[in-house]
């Protein structure tokens, strides 16, 4: 779809996202289509943020780079499922649609998708589709499935509309992998999330830490609460098995749901494993503060049961975190490939300690090199200037070209 003079076309690019109970400055879905759009924009290109919010809550525009439309999430319900969006929802997202109309759709293994890919097919609307690692509980990293019901709801309903999408957008190989096994058809390209724009920001520079923490070995968390999907409970659980066998290492947690139930069930499980004043449990933190935080650590800990490639372990790495990571991150080769941390591939809270024993053991020189290992991998592949001109050139490519990239 380039010009004779190889010149991309200028697009009207909506990102559609799902406002929930997560406010946008938490959410990592709102956060990528944040920073897409922004660098989008650099490019020359009309670029709107479409929030999809519960009727009666106000959409914070102050926390989104780029203009933002809001339209309420009205329609026909199922069992607690938007199930058929209401004609304000539809005739706002499509209204001023044009033959160079993209609609990048972030959201997956939800009913809605259904509806809004259907709408935005019968008007001729193209549209991309990134699931955000929303299929990583479907199976495992070496694809057996694992929730036979999803996978069924999947195959039998949503593989449609990725197949019909102008292209689904995987964020790893393995994210890939698993959208090949829900929609054989489908058009898949990969293109990794980032954690700073060489476009925006001033180029990162490297790690100038010279020794490790007073406190070594010092393990962090940045995120989301959501204990099993982060094996969160694998991180403290492997944690009192490194300190049951003379390590002396502590875990430091920070984000949101501290005062939570989430929260209270990990200092819960601390206690009971008799590690309770080795684990501390924090609120979310942002901007400065967070690299504060992450920079007085001594690695970065990720052992998700599922995920998509996380951007906390990518932005850790970018400040000279080494990585202790599962292979469920889609990072595991890559961070062994550069060096830049442990991959825990028995995900079990003694494959856990085993990691974190590995890496109590890192003499100073040791983990300086591995600290700036990590920042030098971060830098390959966390530049979202360079993420964001791969899909402007996936927006504008002939089906041809994509069925290679796929």
């Amino acid at each position: 779809m380039t010009d004779q003079t190889g010149v991309l076309p200028r697009l009207d690019i909506r990102h559609l996202v799902v406002e929930e109970a997560e406010q946008s400055r938490m959410n990592g879905v709102h956060l990528v289509a944040n920073r897409l759009a922004r660098e989008q924009m650099r490019l020359g290109q009309t670029v709107r943020v479409v929030v999809l919010h519960p009727p009666g809550k106000a959409v914070d525009q102050a926390v989104w780079d780029a203009p933002v439309q809001a339209l309420p999430l009205e329609g026909r319900g199922l069992f607690g499922h938007l199930v058929q969006p209401g004609p304000r929802l539809v005739a706002g997202l499509v209204a001023g649609a044009g033959p160079n109309t993209l609609v990048h759709v972030h959201c997956a293994r939800r009913p809605l998708l259904l509806a809004i890919g259907r709408e935005l097919a019968r008007r001729g609307i193209r549209y991309v589709v990134t699931v955000h690692g929303r299929y990583a509980h479907v199976a495992d990293a070496e694809m057996r499935r694992a929730h036979r019901s999803t996978s069924l709801y999947l195959a039998m309903f949503e593989r449609r509309i990725l197949e019909r999408a102008w292209f689904v957008h995987a964020l790893t190989e393995q994210e890939a992998d698993a959208i090949r096994q829900i929609a054989p058809r489908a058009r898949i390209a990969i293109v990794a999330n980032a954690a700073y724009s060489s476009a925006f920001d001033v180029s990162p520079p490297p790690p100038d830490r010279a020794f490790p923490s007073p406190d070594f070995p010092l393990f962090g968390f940045c995120g989301r609460y959501a204990a099993h999907h982060k094996g969160l409970d694998l991180a403290v659980e492997g944690l009192a098995a490194h300190r049951a066998m003379g390590g002396r290492g502590r875990l430091a947690l920070v984000g949101n749901g501290a005062t939570g139930e989430e929260g209270a069930a990990l200092r819960a499980l601390a206690a009971r494993a008799g590690i309770g004043s080795a684990v501390s449990v924090g609120g979310p933190v942002f901007g400065s503060e967070k690299d504060r935080a992450l920079r007085g650590w001594d690695f970065f800990v990720q052992v998700s049961r599922f995920d998509g490639l996380p951007i906390g372990v990518v932005e850790a790495a970018l400040l000279g975190l080494p990585l202790i990571v599962s292979t469920a991150t889609g990072l595991g080769d890559l961070v062994e490939r550069h060096g830049a941390g442990f991959v825990v591939r028995d995900l079990s809270p003694a494959g856990v300690a085993q990691a974190l024993g590995r890496a109590a053991d890192l003499a100073p020189d040791a983990w300086v090199r591995m600290s700036r290992a990590a920042h030098a991998m971060a830098l390959v592949t966390g530049d979202w200037a360079r993420s964001a001109d791969a899909l402007q050139h996936l927006y504008a490519a002939g089906e041809a070209d994509l069925r290679l990239a796929g």
